[in-house]
């Protein structure tokens, strides 16, 4: 039975590492907790100082020399500015993550449109990337939001079937399932029954099902042992981000192993210091 296991892609949210002083320093932190890689989360990827080429660069040479994989989180909200503004700098942040070597980039649904505005506004901007991304070999990912914000766009399976519909499916534009968003929606098994063909990105993080508090697997109620069920019937083949504290791992890592391992998958030796924990 072992050998027929999987190893899990097992990277960490920067914004979830227990020190952050500067982006290479994140980098290596990553690699040496175990990690396959980090998701760069942020607004410096929109107008802050990943936008400025010596640090792309170098960010991208470190990543080639640590032989870790580097995806994109970036914040922003264009949900009210007109179209054309959010398509042409959705063209300027894919090329920028690009000109870093990243290939996985993953915003929220609700960065570009609001529950009124919808999914046809959504698509119409997304539609001028999509030579973009083909271009540039990139996945565009959209992630699935709790429905207690203000702007709640992305909530629900529905809001996605239709958005990934007036775009015709393109395969470069895929879901992202926050499990911990899903929690508090109630509707996790529908994200993954329902939109599987979609999903190959997932972001790990616990909660007791009111708030985003990015619990550890274990410390909240999500059933861990039903989620990785879904996501081996879902034929899962994708990556999954750790979306909670470094603090927690030791923890959460047998909760998930546990999870994972009765599905065929194996997750990486992560290296973090129990004892000072």
């Amino acid at each position: 039975m072992e050998s027929t296991r999987e190893n899990m892609a097992l990277l960490i949210s920067s914004d979830h590492l227990a020190e952050r002083k500067s982006w290479p320093d994140m980098l290596r932190r990553a690699k040496s907790l175990g990690f396959a890689g980090i998701e760069l989360f942020g607004k410096e990827l929109v107008d802050g100082c990943l936008t400025h080429t010596p640090v792309m660069g170098d960010l991208r040479e470190l990543a080639r020399e640590l032989d870790v994989i580097v995806t994109a989180h970036p914040w922003f909200d264009w949900a009210e500015i007109p179209e054309a503004e959010a398509a042409a700098r959705g063209l300027e942040l894919l090329q920028r993550c690009s000109d870093m070597g990243i290939q996985l980039v993953n915003i929220h649904l609700n960065f570009l449109a609001t529950p009124h505005g919808g999914w046809v506004r959504a698509a119409r901007i997304v539609r001028p990337w999509l030579e973009k991304l083909e271009a540039n070999g990139q996945t565009l990912y959209f992630e699935n939001v709790p429905d207690y914000l203000p702007n709640p766009f992305g909530s629900t399976p529905k809001e996605f079937r239709e958005f990934f519909s007036l775009l015709d499916e393109h395969p470069r534009v895929k879901l992202n399932i926050d499990v911990g968003h899903a929690h508090i929606c109630g509707n996790l098994r529908a994200f993954a029954t329902e939109l599987g063909a979609f999903w190959d990105y997932t972001h790990l993080a616990d909660n007791l099902g009111d708030t985003d508090s990015h619990l550890g697997p274990g410390m909240g109620s999500v059933d861990w042992d039903e989620f990785a069920l879904l996501a081996k019937a879902a034929s899962y083949k994708g990556i999954f981000v750790c979306e909670f504290s470094e603090n927690h791992l030791a923890e959460s890592e047998p909760v998930l192993n546990r999870a994972f391992s009765t599905q065929g998958w194996m997750l990486p030796h992560l290296s973090y210091d129990t004892t000072a924990r």
